[in-house]
Order: structure tokens, then C-alpha cells, then sequence
């Protein structure tokens, strides 16, 4: 009888290993099968699954000044990894955007719309205000437009005019400097008030578009001559002539209010309204200022030195420090309408031979102290015999304090100009 040819301890081996061969092929086919993966039994290899799939990931739309341009749908591939063997990851897929340059070329179609301004300089109007203020250029920056849709994982609204272009930086920036310093000029008073850029009309002419430099933009600067009333009300907010009231007490010891005239504070108008101007055109801004002042009066308290004017008496008084060193009577205006004004008032002239006119006269006088620029003063009256009483009722003066010669002499050579003087 023939033997067995698997008989004996090599073939049970044989055996043994090809059983197992099968088990571990029969396995990884097995295993491929469930997890998608391809094996090739000849190369014994395996394969990226055959089928990939895409999906969206994302949504991005495009607006201007907040109105609707475009949208989106951005999709990717992925691909199962292969870093494990045999097992699918899903933590480790890899992607890839579909077409991002067809994404990019779309949106350069939906944003370059030829009617979009192009680069241009910026340019300062006459009065100082820059136009075209921002950004100068409609043109939108795609590169940096896109690389913001990555970063933001192709998902939300993009707002084109947060990607214009800029052109010209420098002579922008140097234009847009310039008009925020007209703007931003201003004048501030020690009362309060303030001087600013629409106080004042700044004029700019057309060179000023074509300067390279501050120094050529300041040529180009100019402000009217004419400041405007806002401007003149302000500076004349420090005079308070004509505004006071003050608690007086007369000869007799007797305390009287009086309010009127022409004491306290004077601004020199023009020679403020020229240093505004010159502030204004060097673009020299200023704080606590203090303006250019014609008088200035304690506002509070009246002096001890002065001259007292007591209508209902018709007599007038000369006070130094407080004592009585003169007195005299005199006339003052007719009653009605050219009756000596009241209130507090100062010694504005001292002139010596002065022809008073007026519309049916004309007065010579020797000694004139001025109070007012109406033409009210104290003056000699030489034409006059008498004084006091009540001649001023009927045949009173023309608004003036009429005085004897001798004591408008008298009175002349004693005060000085700015000589307070109380008229009651």
C-alpha cells in the first residue's frame, strides 16, 4: 500500500502555514471591504478609496455700504488619511477648496465694474474741508479681499469698501493733516468764549491741490478781512461799558444806585479783530487769551478819586481820595429829550479850544472834558451869566455839564484822562 504523502511532521507544518496564509488573506480582504479601502492582491497593496466626496463648507457674501453684490457656496473634496492602516479616520481627513481660483475669478467679475472710481488726488475746497475724505479709490484690493475670505474659514460677509485701494498715501495724508489743523484751530478766552474754524471764513485757493509740502499749503492759506459777526460778538463779550450798575455814595452821605455810561471794560476791536486774523492764517492756535483792551475799569468798585455830578442840585463835585477838593454849580441839559444822561462815566478827552458843533450851532469853548462820544462833556460856557438854580429847565444846554470859566480852568488842570465821573 502506497503512502501518505501528508503523513509525518513536515507536511502537518505545511499545512499549519498555509491554513494561517489563508486566515490573514482572507482577513485583510475582509477587513478592506468593511472600511471602504481597496486591496490589490497582487501588489498586495491598499489603495485610497476610489469614490472621494465633496461637500460645502462654507458661505461667503459680498456687500457694499451695506447693499447685497454676491454669494457664494464654497465647497471641498476630502479624502479619507491613510496614516493608520486599515482604519479610517475621520478626525484626520484632508480637503481642499474646489477651484479657488474660479471662486477668485468670480469675484473680481461681480466687483469690477468699470464705472468704479479709479485713483485721484485728494482735494481741499475753499473753505478748508478736504473732499474725498477716506479712502480715494473705489478699486478693490482682491488679494487681500480673498486672503480675508480664508482667514475667516470661507464663511461670513465681506463689506467691499473695508478692502478700496489706496493711491497716494502720502499727499492724502498730508492733505487730510492740513484740513483737520484748519478745522481743529480755535482761539479760547480767559471768559470762556471760544474762536473757532466756523467763526472765521478761511479761504484756500485752487494751488493748494497741486502742494507737496505744509510749507507750500500755508501759502495757499488765507482768511477773509471781514471776521464774521459770531467771531466779533465773542471778542466783544469783554466790554462792559454802559452795562454796570454801581451803590454810590453822594456828598450828602447818601447811597444811590447808578447805572449807565460808559465805565468799564473796553476791547480794542480792531487791533483784536487783526491779531484773530493773523492767529488764523499762521493756523496758531491759543488758549487763556486775553484780548487786546482798550480801557480797563474795576468792574466792582468805583475809585476814591472823582468827579460827582448832582443834576437835581446842579452842582458838581471833585473828589481825590475820597475828600472834596472843589465844587461849583453849573447847567446841565435842557429838560426832554436833551437831558444830561445819567450813569458813571469817564474822562475819554482833554482838549483845549474846541469848537462844539451841531445841526443849528456852533460853540467855542477854552477847556473840554469828554464823556461821551455823542458829544457829552464838562466844558466852560462863557456865553452863560449865571449857573445852578433851575435854569437848566428852560434854557438848559444841549446835553453838556456847563461850568464858570473859572472852575472849568480849575477842573481841567486837576483831572487826568480816565478820571471817573458819577452823573445823577
Amino acid at each position: 500500500m502506497k503512502g501518505n504523502i501528508f503523513k509525518g511532521k513536515g507536511s502537518s507544518k505545511l499545512l499549519t502555514a498555509l491554513a494561517v496564509s489563508l486566515f490573514i488573506l482572507a482577513s485583510i480582504i475582509v477587513a478592506a471591504a468593511l472600511t471602504g479601502y481597496r486591496y490589490n492582491i497582487l501588489s498586495h497593496q491598499i489603495d485610497r478609496p476610489g469614490d472621494s466626496y465633496i461637500k460645502d463648507i462654507g458661505s461667503v457674501s459680498l456687500t457694499e455700504s451695506g447693499n447685497y453684490i454676491a454669494s457664494y457656496v464654497v465647497k471641498a473634496t476630502f479624502y479619507p488619511d491613510l496614516s493608520i492602516p486599515l482604519i479610517y479616520n475621520p478626525k484626520k481627513t484632508v480637503s481642499k477648496v474646489n477651484d479657488f481660483e474660479t471662486l477668485k475669478n468670480d469675484i473680481i467679475i461681480s466687483v469690477d465694474n468699470p464705472s468704479r472710481k479709479d485713483f485721484q488726488r485728494a482735494i481741499i475746497s475753499s473753505n478748508g474741508v478736504l473732499k474725498n475724505e477716506g479712502h480715494i479709490s473705489e478699486k478693490v484690493d482682491i488679494e487681500t479681499l480673498m486672503q480675508s475670505i480664508a482667514d475667516n474659514s470661507y464663511n461670513g460677509n465681506f463689506d467691499l469698501t473695508d478692502y478700496y485701494l489706496e493711491s497716494d498715501t502720502e499727499q492724502l495724508q498730508l492733505m487730510r493733516d492740513f484740513s483737520d489743523k484748519i478745522q481743529n484751530w480755535s482761539v479760547s478766552y480767559t471768559n470762556g468764549k471760544t474762536i473757532s474754524f466756523n467763526d472765521v471764513d478761511f479761504i484756500v485757493s485752487a494751488k493748494a491741490n497741486s502742494a507737496e509740502s505744509e510749507d507750500e499749503l500755508m501759502k495757499a492759506l488765507d482768511v477773509n478781512e471781514e471776521l464774521k459777526a459770531s467771531a466779533k460778538k465773542k471778542i466783544n463779550s469783554y466790554d462792559t461799558s454802559g452795562s454796570l450798575s454801581f451803590n454810590f455814595v453822594n456828598h450828602k452821605g447818601e447811597e444811590i444806585t447808578v447805572q449807565g455810561g460808559t465805565w468799564g471794560d473796553v476791547v480794542n476791536s480792531e487791533e483784536e479783530r487783526n491779531a484773530i486774523k493773523n492767529l488764523a492764517r499762521n493756523l496758531t492756535s491759543e488758549e487763556s487769551r486775553k484780548p487786546i483792551m482798550k480801557v480797563e475799569m474795576d468792574n466792582h468798585n468805583l475809585p476814591d478819586t472823582y468827579i460827582e455830578v448832582d443834576k437835581s442840585e446842579q452842582r458838581v463835585y471833585y473828589y481825590v481820595s475820597g475828600n472834596c477838593t472843589v465844587s461849583s454849580d453849573c447847567v446841565t441839559g435842557k429838560s426832554g429829550k436833551r437831558e444830561t444822561p445819567s450813569g458813571t462815566f469817564y474822562v475819554t478827552e482833554k482838549k483845549k479850544e474846541k469848537d462844539l458843533k451841531g445841526a443849528d450851532y456852533v460853540s467855542h469853548v477854552h477847556r473840554w472834558l469828554r464823556l461821551t462820544w455823542a458829544g457829552v462833556g464838562l466844558h466852560d460856557a462863557t456865553w452863560r451869566s449865571r449857573f445852578g438854580g433851575n435854569i437848566w429847565r428852560t434854557s438848559g444846554s444841549h446835553g453838556c455839564i456847563n461850568l464858570p470859566k473859572s472852575f472849568a480852568y480849575e477842573l481841567y488842570d486837576m483831572v487826568e484822562d480816565g478820571t471817573c465821573v458819577v452823573v445823577y
